[in-house]
């Protein structure tokens, strides 16, 4: 845990996602109705899901993380673009759309050729 709060959603069973606080403390924090500001607080995240059953949380660092990584990618592969081919480089849009997918590296690593429908 860090030494500032942390932020992240609950998301219900329902599809309803909750806005959270973490506290360095362990304490944890739920807006259940933001409308009048009611809330909920647990004296830890495990007892905040015990009264959210099938509730999951995501934690804002978990999103941060994957975007940095995917920034990196992108980053790697057009500067070895640029590096080999000039500043006037070309990069297929799809190559540049796998390398920010959260599920790379799916064993490609150079973008397929466009398919017929993808060719104007």
């Amino acid at each position: 845990m860090t030494d500032f709060a942390c932020g992240f959603r609950l998301h219900l069973r329902g599809g309803q996602v909750l806005d959270g606080a973490a506290f360095p403390s362990g304490r944890c924090l739920v807006i259940d109705d933001p409308q009048f500001g009611l809330g909920t607080a647990a004296a830890s995240e495990e007892d905040l899901l015990r009264g959210y059953p099938d509730a999951r949380i995501e934690w804002a660092d978990d999103d941060r993380d994957q975007l940095a990584a995917a920034v990196d990618r992108v980053r790697d592969r057009c500067q070895g673009v640029r590096d080999r081919i000039g500043p006037s480089g070309m990069i297929n849009a799809s190559q540049i759309l796998g390398l920010l997918s959260p599920t790379w590296p799916d064993g490609n690593f150079e973008a397929p050729a466009p398919t017929v429908e993808e060719t104007p």
